[in-house]
């Protein structure tokens, strides 16, 4: 029995299992070396055209609800490990660093400029310290910029669930680390994210891969705080949302004015919280500022 073909962002995904078998996936997932996917009760199979770096959701077979991958969404849901063609899945709460953010070509490709960038700096490229540098650069560098190959706003769809609620949710102290674009620099600190539901609410961690997606590129922090706040604002349309980042830029720090200890705040307001000043006092006496 074929329960579910569906092709979602050019990824194709064919699932099949006996007809008596639509039994909640177990918490223990496996796959052989035939890409079969194990699950209580029966055997399903996934043919998997194209591959992205994923999140996955767990869930039920016969519930047909796609999970998020990425940037792909696949209609099979409740696969907690994947290992397919020497991809590994991992399930979205997973904190595994992701090396295969780029293909192996885009990895060769950045590696030879920053072999030419530390020539150019006068060191030997070739000695047993740097021979491998280039490559590992590249690595960290597609990881930390990994933002770009998500969508924030589907980060929230997500998890989107209506709720009767039209209290303030926060979600405060949430880490960032971003490159300065100016200097390609880090700079790093803290969100704290708030807004007043409209009839929808989100999962509290989207709010925090929200803004991981955005950090997780070249940014300016001013258009950080935007960003968060109007992706929030447009997926949920809620009565209010705020935003307020901390952070520190060591671009200023070590280099340039070399001030280490000054900090940069800004921050980004909708609806009730920019029309109504009690509002905005609240989430501000909230956060602890």
């Amino acid at each position: 029995m074929e329960i579910g073909r569906n092709t979602y962002f050019g990824v194709s995904i064919n699932a099949y299992a006996p007809v008596d078998q639509t039994a909640d996936v177990s918490s223990d997932v496996t796959v052989d070396g035939s890409e079969r996917i194990r699950y209580r009760g029966g055997i399903g199979r996934i043919a998997i055209q194209r591959i992205y770096p994923y999140l996955c959701r767990t869930g039920a077979f016969r519930t047909r609800l796609p999970a998020l991958f990425g940037r792909c969404m696949v209609c099979v849901s409740g696969v907690d490990e994947v290992v397919s063609a020497g991809v590994k899945f991992i399930p979205m709460e997973s904190n595994y660093e992701k090396e295969e953010l780029f293909s192996p070509e885009k990895v060769a490709a950045l590696a030879g400029h920053y072999k030419a960038i530390l020539e150019l700096l006068g060191e030997d490229a070739s000695r047993e310290g740097l021979l491998k540098t280039p490559e590992r650069v590249a690595k960290a560098m597609s990881f930390l910029t990994q933002g770009y190959g998500q969508d924030p706003k589907e980060i929230l769809l997500s998890a989107k669930f209506k709720e009767e609620y039209k209290q303030m949710v926060i979600v405060k102290d949430i880490e960032l680390y971003s490159m300065c674009e100016h200097h390609m620099i880090p700079f790093y600190g803290k969100a704290h994210v708030a807004y007043i539901p409209n009839g929808y609410i989100t999962g509290l961690s989207k709010i925090a891969r929200v803004v991981e997606a955005f950090a997780r590129r070249l940014q300016v922090q001013e258009r950080l705080t935007v960003q968060i706040r109007d992706c929030i604002q447009q997926a949920l349309n809620p009565l209010g949302v705020a935003v307020v980042i901390e952070a520190s830029h060591m671009c200023m720090q070590m280099r340039g004015v070399q001030k280490q200890n000054c900090s940069t705040t800004t921050s980004a307001f909708t609806g009730a919280f920019l029309t109504q000043m009690q509002t905005r006092e609240e989430f501000i006496q909230l956060i602890g500022k």
